[in-house]
Parts: C-alpha cells; structure tokens; sequence
C-alpha cells in the first residue's frame, strides 16, 4: 500500500495543483479501505466524512488560489507593460530635450 508522505517531508511546492488534491484523495480513500477492511466500517463512521470534508476545503481552497495567481500573473503583466511604457515616454521627452537644445 502505497502511503502519503508526511507534509515535513514533501518537497516545498510553490502552489499545489487539483491534480495533488485527487492523488490524495486517491491515495486517502485507498488506505481507508484497507482500514475497512481490517477493522470494519463501524470504526470509520465518523473519520470519513470529515477526511471528505476537509479534502473538498482543500479543493476549494487550491481553486482558489490558482484564480488569485492567474490574477497576479496578470497583474504583474501589466505592471511590466506600464514599466516600459514609463521608458519609452522618458526616452523620447530626452529626445525632445536635446532637440530643443540643439535648436537653441
């Protein structure tokens, strides 16, 4: 049976996909019918919806978090664009500068 490693010995991921939330819940849902099967379904009555629970959070909250990077990504373009925008206008007012001088 494959197992989950522990979240201390994960690699640091920048941000964690829906594809890791499905694996894990894969992997979860797999050692909880090992468990079944071992010690009956009586004992997990309990532990299950709230693994459920809180892997659908999980879900919700990775969603989440890729609509606010999508975001930023955007963001961050269009901070990019005025930067340059911002130099270019500086180069041609020195350009205006420098031909107003000449004319002088």
């Amino acid at each position: 049976m494959d197992s989950i490693a522990p979240a201390s010995e994960m690699p640091l991921q920048v941000s964690l996909q829906l594809t890791d939330v499905y694996l894990i819940a894969e992997k979860v849902g797999e050692q909880f019918e090992q468990l079944i099967k071992q010690f009956g379904s009586i004992h997990m009555g309990v532990v299950i919806p709230t693994v459920i629970n809180s892997l659908e959070h999980l879900e919700r909250f990775v969603e989440e978090n890729q609509r606010l990077e999508i975001g930023n990504r955007k963001l961050m373009l269009q901070v990019d664009s005025l930067a340059q925008e911002k130099e270019e206008r500086i180069k041609l007012s020195d350009k205006v500068d420098v031909s107003e001088c000449v004319a002088i």
